[in-house]
């Protein structure tokens, strides 16, 4: 069963791409101009108050606008009490309008609300989530691991034809261009571009959950006199491996519309015991640009 907290991040999450989505259709809009914070913790009058989203707008020649909103997923309807709890968070955050944004108030609560004016009553419901495609293919992707093996064709003195040899890192001597290499380290890089551009090229949204082995191999060549391992000259070096890929889809996490606001479907990725949370808004075309 989900805790309180996660159920009231997960209403948070969605008002914040919602908010995000609406402030972005401002004319005027830049990073520097408007913000957007979630759960920002102020301090007034040496009382602390935690603010679920915070909207702050920088309106030039010393003028600000902010806006707060409070976020509650609950399945019990808010009181009256809240609503004063959050018209004080309102007078703290000195915010032109406060946003309490719920399933369902009593009568109380809504009475109390009027007394406000600038507080605002918005009221959330859950949409279906089933059948609904996880938008823009969202997923998740971890390397799991990359094995490889490495031969050296070696141009040996006296020797008719050359010699391909197995390379051991920690104890060959590789000079390129006349300056000696970290072995190790020179085989360690090559490997992991060729890993990266391996799992780059990787068609992953449309692969299915799971581990997948994903081999890759490369060759350089030098031209003579250009490079030697343990003093023997190099022809040629090739790598040959392969690197294995997690691929996880993304779960609906919740799918919410905040009335005369929008629409909201947060998606989350769980890897290398790490969660990741992407939300998706949609709001009405109609709806004028102002928080």
């Amino acid at each position: 069963m989900a805790t309180a907290h996660v159920k009231g991040s997960a209403l948070e999450l969605a008002v914040h791409a919602i908010e995000a989505a609406i402030i972005r259709t401002f004319p005027a809009y830049n990073d520097k101009t408007f913000h957007i914070e979630n759960r920002k913790l102020i301090v007034a009058e040496g009382v602390k108050h935690e603010i679920d989203i915070w909207v702050n707008v920088e309106l030039g020649a010393g003028y600000d606008a902010t806006f707060i909103f409070e976020c509650r997923n609950w399945q019990d309807k808010i009181s009256k009490n809240d609503i004063i709890i959050f018209a004080e968070k309102i007078r703290a955050a000195g915010a032109q309008k406060g946003y309490f944004v719920a399933r369902s108030f009593t009568k109380y609560a809504i009475a109390q609300a009027r007394r406000e004016p600038r507080i605002a009553l918005l009221k959330v419901k859950d949409l279906p989530a089933d059948r609904i495609p996880i938008p823009l293919g969202f997923h998740g992707i971890s390397v799991e691991g990359t094995t490889a093996a490495i031969r050296v064709n070696l141009r040996r003195p006296g020797a008719a034809t050359s010699e391909a040899i197995p390379v051991d890192p920690k104890t060959a001597l590789l000079v390129i261009d006349g300056q000696a290499q970290d072995c190790h380290k020179y085989i360690d890089d090559w490997l992991m571009a060729e890993a990266n551009a391996r799992t780059d090229k990787f068609p992953s949204t449309h692969a299915t959950e799971g581990i997948h082995d994903l081999e890759f191999e490369s060759t350089r060549e030098f031209a003579r006199g250009r490079a030697t391992l343990d003093k023997d000259e190099i022809i040629s070096m090739s790598l040959r491996g392969s690197v294995k890929v997690r691929v996880v889809q993304a779960k609906i996490v919740s799918h919410f519309e905040v009335e005369s606001r929008g629409r909201a479907l947060t998606v989350s990725v769980s890897l290398a015991g790490a969660t990741l949370h992407a939300s998706f808004a949609e709001i009405p075309r109609e709806m004028p640009p102002t928080p």
